[in-house]
């Protein structure tokens, strides 16, 4: 499966290449990027790609703001993400014990800022949490029976405190969207040179992914509210016209 997040920017000025991933080989995802960057663009649109196919479709958006409400039925805001990101891990124990063959995938909007939250609530849960997903993305990719369980972790910094476990290495994709930090460099492409020619703006932002060179692409200038307007009609088509 190809999810189409945008266009490569080439050396060769005007030269835009579409940029696809295939989901199968490359998986897990961390989007980091400041407030304006184009996360949230960027995601919707990916989330474009995802709404082809057979697939369980989790969304837990903390801040609430609306984004992706309606194009999962699986989707919770605020404190509601705990039990969201319970019942996805729990989904996600039946596909590995009983080989349902089945794949799931969770995108999960300030993961990190959702921690912080629990652990000055409930520490032993927040504690809990962060194991669970650490686990799923060391074992996530290939479940027997020939399923899946996918995290898409979206923040604006990859703070290592909140990846259990190293987690944050298998993470097979790693985007930067808009400027980035000295330290965010270090913690999502250590050891690679940003390109001379990149020059941050929104929409705009850097990929790595597993066995590629560091790459620019930009996420197309799309209307967010025409955008969600698609994801909305595939959501009702994906559940029958019910929605």
């Amino acid at each position: 499966m190809l999810i189409k997040i945008g266009f490569e920017v080439t050396e060769f000025q005007g030269v835009f290449l579409p940029l696809e991933i295939s989901l199968e080989k490359s998986c897990h995802w961390l989007i980091t990027g400041g407030s304006g960057s184009g996360k949230s663009i960027l995601l919707l649109y990916a989330l474009n790609s995802l709404l082809n196919a057979p697939i369980s479709l989790y969304i837990a958006d903390y801040k609430g703001e609306g984004n992706f409400l309606n194009i999962t039925e699986r989707y919770a805001e605020f404190g509601d993400c705990v039990n969201l990101v319970e019942n996805f891990y729990e989904h996600y124990q039946d596909i590995k014990q009983n080989r349902t063959g089945e794949r799931i995938f969770l995108a999960f909007d300030e993961f990190p800022s959702f921690l912080i939250w629990l652990e000055g609530t409930n520490p032993k849960k927040a504690t809990i949490i962060k194991n669970r997903m650490a686990e799923i993305l060391m074992q996530g990719r290939a479940l027997p029976g020939g399923g899946s369980a996918w995290f898409w972790c979206v923040c604006q910094r990859a703070d290592s405190t909140y990846f259990s476990h190293g987690a944050r290495d298998n993470y097979m994709v790693s985007i930067a969207m808009g400027r980035l930090s000295k330290e965010s460099k270090g913690m999502l492409f250590p050891g690679e040179e940003i390109p001379e020619d990149y020059v941050p703006c929104t929409g705009r932002g850097l990929i790595l992914e597993d066995g590629k060179p560091l790459r620019v692409f930009q996420v197309p200038q799309i209307d967010k509210i025409r955008l969600k307007k698609l994801l909305l009609k595939k959501a009702k088509q994906r559940a029958g016209g019910s929605r």
